[in-house]
């Protein structure tokens, strides 16, 4: 993840919770998609997001997806 210092702490959490367990972050232009190991998921996380919620549905797809976020 390159682009730490301008990460909230609690997506670094996330995305360090799917890290962990074989899921990559990709890097995009506005945030970070995250990709399951085995190709079929990906969860698109924003880097400041502006619905308060994002981050909330974001952790919820993660745990759909086998993720204890």
């Amino acid at each position: 993840m390159s682009r730490d210092h301008h990460t909230p702490a609690a997506l670094r959490a996330l995305i360090g919770a799917a890290t962990r367990v074989g899921w990559r972050a990709v890097p995009t232009r506005k945030g970070f998609m995250l990709r399951s190991p085995d190709g079929t998921t990906q969860v698109l996380v924003h880097q400041s997001p502006s619905d308060w919620r994002a981050l909330r549905n974001a952790r919820a797809q993660l745990r759909r997806a086998g993720v204890a976020a």
